[in-house]
């Protein structure tokens, strides 16, 4: 979950940015050999196109009419992307990654920022337009995701590796969150 802070979101950002500054194409920049169509590389994508025309992206076919981009450079990101998905979808799928780590994006930066348990419930998922996709992110109601992103927050990833976990206790009085929720990260991750 790259917030804009991270390093790889930067790089990201830092490549597609030059790439488009020097262009001033969009096909340039998706054919070029520094972009990789994985999610982190397609929602800074569209988090950029956004900021450049100072719009909301609603779908993948907003998008495609957008950035204008020809058939070479869709069949490039559609390689990557069509592994489990009928063609034609792949923008949607594209704008459902970027919705949805932005929502992601904002509660992680919302627990950086002080908030607590009861807090992360008022950022609303409808805010980001979100049209899940249900393969990727099988778990995306707001409770299991505002529990994985505490996880995230908090660097528990994985059951075999309990003894580096902070306390779950400490994790649920930190969060001001019931102790039965912070269980629940178990469930979740």
């Amino acid at each position: 979950m790259p917030t804009e802070n991270s390093k790889e979101y930067k790089k990201c950002l830092d490549e597609i940015i030059k790439n488009y500054k020097k262009n001033q194409d969009w096909n340039k920049v998706v054919t070029h050999k520094s972009f990789i169509p994985h999610t982190t590389y397609m929602a800074t994508l569209v988090d950029y196109v956004e900021k450049v025309y100072g719009i909301t992206v609603e779908n993948g076919e907003h998008l495609q009419k957008t950035i204008m981009l020809n058939k070479k450079s869709i069949e490039r990101i559609e390689v990557f992307f069509i592994i489990g998905y009928e063609k034609g979808v792949i923008f949607d799928i594209m704008i459902a990654d970027q919705k949805y780590t932005k929502y992601l994006r904002d509660l992680e930066n919302a627990i950086q920022n002080g908030a607590m348990y009861k807090d992360l419930f008022n950022i609303e998922p409808m805010k980001f337009s979100m049209m899940v996709n249900k393969k990727k992110y099988p778990t995306t109601n707001q409770y299991d995701t505002i529990i994985r992103v505490i996880a995230d927050v908090f660097h528990i990833k994985r059951e075999n590796e309990l003894q580096f976990y902070p306390n779950l206790r400490v994790v649920a009085k930190e969060m001001e969150m019931p102790y039965s929720a912070a269980m629940d990260i178990y469930d979740i991750i």
